[in-house]
């Protein structure tokens, strides 16, 4: 690993903008299975009890409308930069104060959509024959405060009638179209199921910061690396290590980050899972 300056940045975006920098921060963040709705777990250590008490949630109601902050997570160092690896919405924030004076700032959150209403506060959409699944999911995506991302979908849908708020409709035409769909630092991104999504996956070798050979799942591959810049959920990374096997293209289907700035020894990883690019993977059905 590069003995360089690691730094991770938290900005706080709702009733004021509060960016925090230079604190002593842990974040872990997962992206794995449809929805691919990722999560972010973060402790911030540092803040005054006037911070604390302006972004703690105080144990309110899930999702209560009475706290509207989101959370941003830029994180990097001297060579690559600073680069977005979550935005999404909070959920929970309190501090411990068990542990004084060392006290963490927790932060749970969702990578879940702003959802706007509609001006017409109309909860349902129609269409009359066939209709492009992209061009139903474009509007939707704006009303989330997204931008729409397709790599190959063509698919279309026939007399399709959708109803509740926008993200549960781009979810039910996901499920009916059949197709990939990730929320991702603003962006909903769409693709073929057993293909890969559109943009350059990282190459993972001993080169490139890989730690230790490729492990096999029970559908891929999972390797760990140095984290340098983030990593699309969806794309396809390519393995180059001793384990033959493991070498080549595989679609990345978790993403987990783990990294910690201003803490000695702390981690700075990415670990990804990953199966065949055209090996069709689905999650099992919630009863």
């Amino acid at each position: 690993m590069l003995f360089v300056r690691r730094s991770i940045d938290v900005t706080f975006i709702g009733k004021e903008t509060v960016k925090l920098t230079d604190h002593r921060v842990t974040v872990r963040i997962a992206t794995n299975g449809d929805p691919n709705i990722g999560s972010a777990q973060l402790q911030i250590y540092g803040l005054t009890t006037d911070r604390i008490n302006q972004l703690a949630t105080f144990a309110q109601a899930f999702m209560t409308p009475d706290y509207n902050y989101k959370i941003q997570v830029d994180a990097g160092d001297e060579v690559n930069g600073m680069n977005m690896v979550f935005f999404g919405n909070i959920t929970q924030a309190w501090a411990d104060f068990q542990g004084m004076p060392d006290i963490p700032f927790h932060v749970l959150a969702y990578a879940t959509p702003t959802v706007q209403a509609s001006p017409s506060g109309q909860n349902w959409n129609s269409y009359s024959g066939p209709t492009d699944v992209a061009k139903m999911l474009q509007p939707l995506a704006g009303m989330m405060g997204l931008s729409l991302e397709n790599s190959g979908v063509n698919v279309k849908l026939t007399n399709p009638y959708h109803f509740g708020s926008p993200f549960r409709q781009a979810q039910l035409i996901r499920e009916a179209a059949d197709i990939n769909m990730v929320f991702e630092n603003k962006i909903m991104a769409i693709w073929p199921r057993n293909k890969p999504r559109d943009g350059q996956g990282p190459l993972i070798s001993e080169q490139t910061g890989m730690v230790a050979d490729p492990s096999f799942t029970d559908y891929g591959v999972i390797v760990r690396q140095e984290f340098s810049t983030p990593v699309k959920y969806g794309v396809n990374m390519t393995i180059k290590s001793k384990i033959e096997k493991a070498n080549g293209p595989w679609s990345i289907k978790q993403i987990d980050y783990n990294l910690a700035a201003n803490m000695p020894n702390g981690p700075w990883f990415v670990t990804l899972s990953g199966s065949k690019p055209d090996q069709l993977i689905r999650q099992p059905l919630q009863i």
